[in-house]
């Protein structure tokens, strides 16, 4: 999703829920570098979801979760990469490579198909907090301070 497409989703959110209060910057970062790495139809669809969902769809989402509970088909590509090596798959994911190697690369194909299940489902946790930590990243430094002394209080 690229920044521009970000900024109409959330004025798509607030004109969907116009009697609550807009999202602060705070929690509009907080999406942004949750929700930037999926395409803007799944998080479109995500949305759709929440709105759907009876327990919580009167309100606007204030959290990533709200969303990425929605999301679930990403862990599926996540956990689709780490196949990939066992296939002996060229893979051209530079966050899967680097979390390939860290948990010991080939050494990963000889484990059995128990340990390979459990290694799967640290893979996805692992890919994901690298992209978290790559999105965190490249955030600007004024919004990165902000986000610290947010934490602060």
């Amino acid at each position: 999703m690229t920044k521009n497409e970000f900024t109409k989703l959330m004025v798509m959110f607030d004109e969907t829920y116009p009697k609550q209060p807009e999202l602060t910057l705070t929690q509009k970062t907080m999406f942004w570098v949750s929700l930037q790495n999926y395409e803007l139809e799944a998080v479109i669809a995500s949305f759709i979801s929440h709105t759907n969902d009876t327990e919580i769809g009167a309100w606007k989402p204030q959290v990533p979760v709200n969303l990425t509970r929605f999301l679930q088909k990403s862990d599926i590509d996540i956990r689709n990469k780490f196949q990939e090596f066992y296939d002996h798959k060229n893979v051209h994911d530079d966050i899967a490579v680097r979390v390939w190697n860290r948990m010991g690369g080939a050494n990963l194909l000889r484990l059995t198909l128990a340990e390979s299940e459990r290694k799967a489902d640290m893979f996805v946790n692992l890919y994901k907090q690298e992209l978290i930590g790559n999105n965190y990243d490249s955030l600007p430094k004024s919004t990165k301070t902000k986000l610290i002394g947010a934490l602060k209080k």
